[in-house]
């Protein structure tokens, strides 16, 4: 069997849970597949992918969502 993790919306407490996160990863030899949003800081990202060592991860912008659900209310 093959595990997967999927991350989406706003990198949050990744400093705090990455360990953990981390050692599930291990435990399973699961891969990992991300799609966030454009986080503030950058580093966010850049240690998402440092640590994790996405399959694929995609970052999109923020305001493009709020535009489209503007347009569409």
């Amino acid at each position: 069997m093959e595990i997967a993790f999927v991350f989406s919306g706003e990198i949050r407490f990744l400093k705090d849970n990455k360990d953990y996160l981390l050692d599930l990863k291990n435990k399973y030899n699961a891969d990992v597949f991300a799609s966030f949003w454009e986080p503030d800081n950058i580093e966010d990202s850049e240690l998402f992918v440092k640590t994790f060592n996405p399959i694929r991860y995609e970052l999109e912008n923020k305001n493009i969502f709020y535009n489209t659900i503007d347009q569409l209310l």
